[in-house]
């Protein structure tokens, strides 16, 4: 038996995965998650020129030729603006970040000249824009700075605060419900019967998922029944998970039960938004769905269908019905096609149910947690729409009568 690649595996599991909605959290909540829009900066930063470094806001020409003495008028912290002009001969004591003053245009540092008082001693020339971060250096208004799909880091937060915004709009977290199966397992903590062993596959993956941005649900420990199994597939559904991993009974042994229970008792809509995924299944339901309107049109219960569509019907498991086929096979499809795929998620999904999982209305009503008759009208109306979608262009030989 030869195994499935890895590469096929994930692209399988991919295929049918749907991006989450988004959110807006807060900065100090946004680290690790995944960017759902475009973020553009609401101000200009700087804002205004800035001093780069500690020393002597001067004008160039005043220091054009050194050593020269200059007096000092004043000083500017970082978050004050000097309320005058700059005048000749002298200069303002400022530092790191501070506005440059109207009438400066260099900066002399520290490091560069000699205080007595009011007299500073300038030692190294200096040119215009020397150590001054022009206004809009780093980004302006508007300046879209982190696409869509950015999975946030801190320097991105840091760059999203600078842009002034107290809040980011993120996808949602999926949740990946973990559920461990067998009887020979338990909880880590408890002591292990003859024959069993401690559950650690579980806790694991849990780490995984938290590692890549997710939000792990333990399911705890399903029994190898089929209650057990259902009980905890329920869980999962109340619990909201978006993904559920099951580990263990997969095989084809007596006590290997998940993957019929998953087949009965949870789908996710995930894998119904894809037509041509599942084309061959939804072909079918959709196909038997509008001949059975066909075959009662035309009062006739000996019609035959030819052999490419009854290979369809036979693969997806639904009674044999012959019926003759009005349009060409592919074109057909074609037209199945589009027709499941205008229905939204709540139609595709009952359809399902009942005519893939076969369940009863009163098994669907139970596994979506709806009453029955909510199901039933839904049921009809699905039906309703999809005949009417396949019906629609064989008009006049298949009004919308339906």
């Amino acid at each position: 038996m030869s195994l499935m690649p890895v590469e096929e595996a994930r692209a399988r599991i991919l295929s049918g995965a749907a991006t989450l909605g988004s959110e807006s959290v807060p900065l100090m909540q946004a680290h690790g998650r995944v960017l759902a829009g475009a973020v553009a900066a609401t101000r200009t930063q700087p804002p205004f020129a800035a001093s780069a470094m500690d020393g002597y806001a001067v004008r160039a020409q005043d220091v054009a030729s050194v050593p020269v003495q200059l007096r000092v008028t004043g000083d500017i912290p970082a978050g004050f603006v000097h309320p005058g002009t700059l005048g000749a001969g002298e200069a303002l004591r400022i530092f790191t970040g501070a506005p440059v003053p109207d009438g400066a245009d260099a900066i002399v540092i520290q490091e560069d000249t000699s205080r007595e008082g009011d007299i500073v001693t300038v030692k190294e020339a200096a040119k215009p824009g020397d150590h001054i971060r022009p206004a809009g250096l780093d980004f302006a208004q508007g300046d879209v700075l982190l696409e869509p799909g950015t999975r946030l880091s801190p320097r991105h937060l840091a760059l999203a605060a600078a842009m002034n915004h107290a809040a980011l709009p993120v996808h949602r977290r999926p949740r990946v419900g973990v559920l461990a199966t067998g009887d020979e397992l338990v909880l880590p903590g408890e002591e292990p019967g003859p024959g069993q062993i401690i559950s650690s596959n579980s806790i694991g993956i849990a780490a995984f998922v938290e590692r890549c941005g997710a939000v792990a649900v333990d399911l705890g420990i399903a029994r190898d029944t089929t209650q057990s199994l259902a009980e905890c597939i329920a869980r999962a559904r109340s619990e909201k998970v978006d993904v559920l991993v099951t580990l263990g009974g997969a095989s084809v042994g007596d006590h290997d039960l998940v993957q019929e229970a998953l087949v009965r008792g949870y789908r996710s809509l995930s894998t119904l938004r894809d037509p041509e995924r599942f084309g061959a299944w939804l072909y079918n339901i959709a196909f038997k769905l509008c001949l059975d309107w066909l075959r009662k049109k035309k009062r006739s219960k000996d019609v035959v269908l030819n052999e490419q569509v009854l290979a369809h019907a036979h693969s997806g498991r639904i009674k044999r019905q012959a019926v003759e086929a009005n349009l060409e096979d592919a074109e057909q499809r074609d037209r199945v096609m589009a027709a499941v795929g205008a229905l939204s998620d709540k139609y595709r999904l009952v359809i399902t149910l009942r005519y893939v999982n076969r369940l009863s209305y009163q098994e669907i009503a139970d596994h979506l947690g709806e009453p029955m008759g909510t199901i039933a009208n839904r049921l009809h109306r699905a039906t309703h729409m999809l005949r009417e979608q396949l019906t629609a262009e064989g008009e006049p030989a298949h009004g919308r009568d339906a």
